[in-house]
């Protein structure tokens, strides 16, 4: 009986019909195994019946469970409908429960299971049988977040289902905002267009020639920033990863890191899982259009000012300043970006391109897409003392970007000196008398500034009249790229022996600022990996006469 049942289920042949009585009890048969059950139930095993005679005579009004996955009681409890009708709980669960989304136990989420790996076109076989019968020799996953920990412990094979399992218009409806994995090997995207003779260009001006040089000086890229097309893409906004034609994960940051630094740590860490080289990734099911053609604007971190600036906005003004693709192409970005976001994006982007806005982790399918490698490098540092090599960002295309917005938005020449205090509210690194260390500066013609309570323009005025800058760490120091060369800048910290100034000082060195810094003692708030993010408190008295000498020196 269990290979009849194992062919057919291989063949589709019970995809096509619910169990009938006698199929329950086949179907049953083939589940309650005698070792598991003896072991679990010893008493059972002296009463000379098999394990799948005694559940149904005796072990079911026990509240035995007939195997692994199937939970007698819990099933009851959590249907109560099922309880009041007396009968047996395991063959309704075969011929009905399975069929209706519910679960046998905690261990196994039935609707997952049909979504992730039966056929959309039928009718699917009860899910727990098919684990049984197929799936467990599989290596298959019953339950999301199991998927997620086989893949850390290297035990999840190529066995997630394709992006493209979920076919049917009709399917994606019913799924619509559902969690789904996809697994594969990750490679660079350099790597595979060389392995498939793909064309791969280099930016040969004198500007790209400048940027080359410079990476070549750090020794965090591979190599030289080039730009492609790929056909019959698969994007995830908000998501550097591209999946390729062939089911392949690229992503070049992700396979240097991993490789220069030998980390697996992701920037996106509760949607992205690296192990060896396999990548898991999580997505939201949506019915989405295919686009013709669009250029990939997309990063971890995005939403995030500093991370936007330095590394979709450097990128998006590099591309449209050296006309790397032609103004009928759309930007493709998500929809939920800040709006001062979306102004640094129509200041810089060509005036006849559009911007299609995208649903951030929804799967599109893309069938030209644009593709330009990294021109900045920002490595999270959770482990060792961060050094210059965790940060890049090109000095020279640094200051041609800031001069451009600057230009463009007519504050390039501002001679209004201002001293700034950023002000700061956040979950992490907050400045916890912040207000006592405000005041102690007042005297001195210092300004409390909100930057974001302010528009793109606005910040760029008020950063680039200012001759001093203070404040603790975070993304509004993004703005500095807008200061004048030679502003004084004073940056607080958290006392964490691995924090990391490197952005702060490439953005010194490719603009001409004097930046000096100053911990202050740790509240424990956040600890351990993270205890980097923790609230501080300043000494007053010591913040007091470093202000006093960066005024002096500003004088």
């Amino acid at each position: 009986m269990r290979l009849w049942l194992a062919k057919h289920v291989k063949r589709g042949i019970l995809r096509r019909f619910s169990l009938s009585a006698r199929g329950v009890l086949a179907a049953a048969r083939q589940i309650i195994d005698d070792e598991w059950y003896f072991s679990k139930y010893p008493s059972a095993a002296k009463s000379g019946l098999s394990a799948f005679d005694h559940y149904m005579k005796f072990g079911a009004k026990q509240n035995n469970d007939p195997c692994l996955f199937f939970w007698t009681q819990w099933y009851l409890e959590h249907n109560p409908d099922v309880a009041q009708l007396r009968i047996n709980p395991f063959l309704h669960y075969l011929q009905h429960g399975g069929r209706e989304g519910r679960n046998p136990s905690p261990l196994f989420d039935s609707k997952w299971y049909s979504d992730s790996y039966l056929s959309p076109e039928a009718q699917p076989v009860n899910p727990l049988l098919h684990y049984y019968l197929t799936g467990q020799a599989q290596g298959l996953i019953t339950r999301p977040d199991l998927a997620i920990e086989a893949h850390r412990n290297g035990a999840l094979q190529r066995t997630m289902a394709p992006l493209d399992h979920i076919r049917t218009i009709a399917q994606k409806v019913q799924l619509s905002g559902k969690t789904m994995f996809y697994h594969s090997p990750l490679q660079s995207c350099f790597s595979w267009l060389m392995a498939r003779g793909e064309p791969v260009n280099e930016i040969t001006t004198s500007l790209g020639a400048a940027i080359a040089r410079e990476m070549d000086e750090v020794k965090l890229f591979a190599r030289a920033p080039y730009h492609c097309y790929l056909n019959d893409a698969t994007i995830l906004p908000g998501c550097s990863t591209i999946i390729a034609s062939d089911g392949t994960l690229l992503n070049d940051e992700i396979t240097f890191v991993h490789e220069r630094f030998g980390s697996s740590e992701m920037k996106l860490f509760d949607s992205n899982w690296l192990h060896n080289n396999d990548l898991l990734l999580k997505y939201t099911v949506e019915l989405t259009p295919t686009l013709e053609s669009g250029i990939h604007l997309f990063k971890e971190y995005e939403q995030n000012y500093f991370h936007f600036i330095f590394e979709i906005a450097l990128k998006l003004y590099l591309i449209e300043r050296e006309e790397l693709v032609p103004p009928h192409i759309p930007l493709l970005i998500p929809n939920d970006l800040d709006g001062r976001l979306y102004d640094m994006i129509s200041l810089l982007k060509h005036p006849d391109r559009r911007a299609i806005h995208l649903k951030r982790n929804v799967p599109y399918r893309v069938n030209r897409l644009f593709y330009m490698s990294d021109v900045s490098r920002i490595v999270d540092a959770y482990e060792g003392v961060p050094d210059e090599s965790f940060t890049f960002m090109s000095p020279t295309l640094v200051a041609d970007f800031a001069r451009y917005v600057k230009e463009e938005l007519g504050e390039d020449k501002n001679t209004i000196r201002r001293r700034l205090f950023l002000m700061r509210s956040s979950e992490r690194r907050g400045l916890v008398n912040q207000r006592d260390v405000v005041d102690a500066i007042l005297g001195e013609d210092f300004e409390a500034a909100s930057l974001e309570l302010l528009s793109l323009a606005g910040q760029v005025k008020v950063m680039s009249e200012a001759s001093v800058v203070i404040g603790a760490t975070g993304a509004a120091f993004a703005n500095l790229v807008w200061c004048a060369p030679g502003t004084q800048v004073l940056i607080l910290y958290p006392d964490h022996p691995l924090n990391n100034r490197t952005f702060w000082n490439r953005i010194g060195q490719a603009i001409g600022l004097q930046i000096t810094y100053l911990d202050g003692e740790r509240q424990g708030r956040h600890v351990g990996k993270y205890g980097m993010h923790d609230d501080f408190k300043i000494d007053v008295d010591i913040f007091d006469s470093s202000v006093r000498g960066l005024i002096s020196g500003n004088a």
